[in-house]
């Protein structure tokens, strides 16, 4: 029965049940499954465990402390929006895979062994992957392939991290790693692959915008977020981990600001938002710690949003590149108005979520000074990012989309007015959240110095924008090149080895075919030398072992 409080239970058991029903029972029946969800994690409190021992290992399928548990309600909520958002769709294998998508996500947060942990950190690249496969467009495909390379790439080195913390250790419970052996470093960079961590994003960018607009949503939460998670979990306090996101937050931002694209500048977006979060995470501490827990709670709030946004214009219009984009606020005003709420989110302007989980962030990174200044010129890109976002998606002039465009059903609405309430009504009152943060960290959020802080960051973004809209920001249809063309040519240059081995084989052969022919009659001789020996060992081997045991044997 303990095994039934386990919250990935419902939702894994729950999946495989959606095809049982037909019509509004079926609707009824997928939402049905995170709101009890939704309830059984409210019933679990901080300190309850569930173990079982299976051979000389200790299985702990449920730790809840308030970590895991934070992560657990964003992750049910949120996913209760999406299923709403995706209720449309009718085919029950989306379904299934969406929700064993959040179950297993679920289970990697509540895991309290490494055993678990690994067993549910795979079944979500599998989960995921088969999410991408629902689009059957090439490039999907292959994106889908190299999505689930990379994520077992990244589950083997994790895998090694695990084993070698139990070589030593002699425990598999999850606990924070306190040397930087080669243990730690393993377990770091497989978590790196999740998290986005520059050189291991590259899948990233290249898998969320090919993927159907509805599985965007979902692969914009579970991933990335179960990641950091596992971070704060296991290795926070470390510098190394607060430069790796620093640096995420920049590049991601860079790399956002010149997308033609809109779901691929929102992927990018979430390699610099995680950026955020690892750093608050690797400078540790209360206030790090809760400023990156914090901030993975809102940035899921508000990330999903922008991508119902995005998925509501594909829904509508089938468009996705900003330059083809705009003129949509008159026909989709509630859209429009999701976007907007969404993008003041990530942008951290005061009154929306964003704002608050940033001040606890900048709040912890003023230990660093390095640290404080890469995260603000992130912030001042995410600031313009999103106005080129909201001006050329939405609101410059199209008369042709203008004329196209209409609001999507009704499911696909509220489920975007519900998440744009909740960014909203978090940047009002913080205290909802941060009460129930790992260490509740206390913190004066609309202070005239943080507020003013911000505004000369908005005032810089808007002028840099007013002065660059069109020299600098205006969309086009472009290609823009990642590390991935690196990794491209180093692959390419190793494909020449099998060429360079066969040659040599080749230039072997015809020298030992050169050899002068009296050399070739010692052939004789010799395999007659060598037969001679090796017919007699074999012989007084047979006598040995078998005449003589045997022999022995019929005496007695």
């Amino acid at each position: 029965m303990q095994l039934l409080l386990v919250p990935a239970v419902i939702f894994l058991v729950g999946s495989l049940l959606i095809p049982l029903f037909k019509g509004p029972a079926r609707k009824i029946y997928i939402l049905l499954i995170p709101i009890a969800g939704f309830i059984n994690i409210l019933l679990i409190k901080p300190g309850t465990i569930v173990k079982y021992k299976f051979l000389d290992f200790t299985i702990v399928p449920l730790y809840a402390d308030k970590l895991s548990l934070i992560v657990g309600y964003i992750f049910i909520i949120i996913g209760f929006f999406a299923l709403l958002y995706t209720l449309h769709v009718k085919e029950n294998i989306h379904h299934v895979l969406a929700i064993w998508y959040m179950g297993t996500s679920l289970g990697a947060v509540f895991a309290g062994d490494f055993l678990t942990l690994y067993v549910f950190w795979e079944l979500i690249a599998l989960s995921s992957t088969a999410l991408v496969f629902l689009n059957k467009k090439q490039d999907a495909r292959k994106a889908a392939f190299r999505y689930l390379i990379m994520h077992l790439i990244g589950g083997l080195l994790l895998l090694g991290g695990i084993w070698l913390n139990y070589l030593d250790t002699g425990s598999m419970l999850i606990s924070q790693f306190k040397t930087a052996n080669p243990a730690f470093i393993l377990f770091v960079i497989g978590v790196g692959v999740n998290t986005g961590f520059v050189l291991l994003h590259t899948w990233l960018p290249d898998t969320y915008p090919r993927a159907l607009f509805t599985v965007s949503v979902f692969m914009s939460v579970y991933t990335t977020k179960t990641a950091v998670y596992l971070l704060a979990r296991t290795v926070p306090g470390w510098d190394i981990i607060a430069y790796m996101g620093a640096a995420m937050a920049v590049f991601g931002v860079t790399m956002a600001l010149m997308q033609n694209n809109a779901r691929k500048l929102l992927s990018y977006h979430i390699i610099s938002q995680v950026g955020y979060m690892v750093a608050a995470i690797g400078i540790g501490g209360a206030v790090g710690v809760d400023g990156g827990i914090f901030h993975l709670f809102n940035h899921i709030l508000y990330k999903a949003l922008l991508f119902m946004t995005i998925g509501a214009v594909i829904y509508s219009v089938g468009k996705e590149n900003l330059h083809e984009m705009g003129g949509l606020w008159k026909k989709m005003p509630i859209t429009t108005l999701a976007a907007i709420v969404a993008s003041l989110s990530i942008s951290g302007a005061p009154l929306f979520n964003g704002f608050a989980s940033k001040s606890l962030i900048f709040e912890a990174a003023h230990s660093s000074d390095f640290i404080y200044l890469m995260l603000e010129l992130a912030a001042i890109g995410t600031f313009l990012s999103f106005l080129k976002f909201t001006y050329y998606g939405f609101l410059r002039p199209n008369k042709k989309l203008e004329a196209e465009a209409k609001e999507v059903p009704i499911n696909m609405t509220i489920a975007m007015g519900g998440v744009a309430l909740l960014c909203v009504a978090i940047g009002v009152y913080p205290a909802l959240i941060t009460k129930i943060l790992p260490f509740a960290s206390t913190h004066a959020f609309y202070t005239g110095k943080s507020i003013f802080g911000m505004f000369q960051l908005i005032t810089i973004s808007v002028i840099a924008f007013a002065l660059g809209s069109k020299a600098i920001f205006m969309p086009h249809n472009r290609l823009t090149l990642d590390f991935d063309l690196i990794y491209i040519r180093i692959i390419n240059s190793l494909a020449i080895l099998p060429n360079i081995f066969s040659n040599l084989n080749d230039w072997f052969e015809a020298k030992t075919e050169q050899i002068p022919y009296y050399l070739g009659l010692t052939k004789k001789p010799l395999a007659s030398i060598t037969n001679f020996f090796s017919d007699t060992l074999f012989v007084i081997w047979v006598d040995m072992w078998l005449f003589r045991p045997a022999g022995k044997l019929n005496m007695k």
